[in-house]
C-alpha cells in the first residue's frame, strides 16, 4: 500500500517541483493503512517526505509500530531537482 506525501512535476531533465499534500492528511492516511496491515507481517518504507511537518507527520504516525522501518528519504530527483522543501537537517527528531 502506498501513502503519498507529494505531487511532482518531473521529466526526463529532472524535477520542476512538488506540491506537498498537508502533513495531517499523511499522518491519517498512514494510520489507516498501518491499521489495516497484518500484524507481525508489515515493514514501512519512506521515501520522499516533502516537508518538515510531513516527516513529523510520519514519526507520529509509526509511533508505537513495531517495524521494521526503512527511512531512505528521495531528497532530489535522480535526473535533478529538490523534492525537499526544507534542510535536511529538518529531518532529524
Amino acid at each position: 500500500m502506498v501513502v503519498g506525501t507529494a505531487w511532482t512535476d518531473q521529466a526526463a531533465e529532472g524535477a520542476r517541483g512538488f506540491q506537498p499534500r498537508e502533513a495531517p492528511a499523511v499522518e491519517q492516511s498512514l494510520r489507516r493503512v498501518l491499521s489495516e496491515a497484518p500484524r507481525g507481517r508489515t515493514a514501512v518504507k519512506v521515501g520522499m517526505s516533502a516537508t518538515p511537518a510531513t516527516v513529523a507527520a510520519i514519526v507520529r504516525a509509526l509511533q508505537g509500530f513495531p517495524g521494521p522501518v526503512v527511512f531512505d528519504p528521495v531528497l532530489v530527483a535522480s535526473a535533478g531537482g529538490s523534492l525537499f522543501a526544507g534542510e535536511p537537517s529538518q529531518m532529524r527528531r
